[in-house]
């Protein structure tokens, strides 16, 4: 292991549960940033821009998605704190 303290290395019981809740949402941003990740680059990779293509429709007002983009971080936010 690490010499010293670290969050891989705790001393006590209480720095041991700190330390296990700190690697539980390194891991969950570790994969939230690899899933994103992903998806921009499929999607920059899927959706770029060919010869003679017109502008696309714009979409305004999509109540399923911008409901699932609000209801997501805030369960991840009750995951993290509660």
């Amino acid at each position: 292991m690490l010499p010293g303290p670290s969050p891989f290395n705790p001393s006590s019981a209480h720095a041991a549960a700190t330390s296990h809740r700190f690697i539980v949402v390194l891991l969950l941003i570790a994969a939230i940033f690899v899933l994103v990740t992903g998806l921009v680059l499929y999607i920059a990779w899927r959706y770029r821009c060919r010869q003679a293509q017109d502008e696309p429709a714009q979409v305004l007002g999509n109540i399923k998605l911008e409901t699932a983009w609000t209801v997501a971080p805030t369960i991840l936010l009750i995951i993290i704190f509660g």
